[in-house]
């Protein structure tokens, strides 16, 4: 797969942070909006790293925000599968389905890589793509 490629499955939507931002101005809900039947959507990002006292570090991040009640499991195996060898994988989980409610919450996987670089990683994918706007969004619709 190319950078930039969307790829459809049958309950989860693939989608690059680098294509959110260029062709949808980082908004996570255009891009649904553009594609209304969209319930699920992983939104990757290879990105390089300067890790202290480790140099250079390549991690494939993931954000699985989900309108369904789609498993954790089934959007990291997607985002498993994307990754290199060599990439650490940093994941988190938005059941958007339950944003607004008591219970809402942000699944991030634990790491190895230190809680503040995981967090950091998963923050700017979350603030690059819009998604805090795109649950508000949504959750008004419905």
């Amino acid at each position: 797969m190319k950078e930039g490629d969307v790829i459809k499955d049958d309950a989860l939507v693939l989608v690059t942070l680098d294509q959110l931002m260029a062709d949808y101005d980082g908004s996570l809900d255009s891009f649904m909006k553009g594609q209304p039947d969209i319930q699920n959507v992983l939104i990757h990002w290879a990105v390089s790293v300067d890790v202290k006292g480790q140099g250079q570090q390549e991690f494939q991040v993931g954000v699985a925000v989900c309108f369904t009640e789609l498993l954790a499991e089934e959007a990291k195996d997607q985002l498993t599968q994307l990754a290199e060898s060599d990439a650490g994988l940093v994941f988190a989980y938005i059941p958007a389905w339950q944003y607004g409610q008591k219970d809402f919450g942000i699944f991030i996987e634990q790491t190895s890589f230190g809680e503040i670089l995981t967090n950091s990683l998963i923050a700017e994918v979350i603030e690059k793509a819009g998604i805090e706007q795109t649950l508000d969004a949504r959750c008004r619709l419905s």
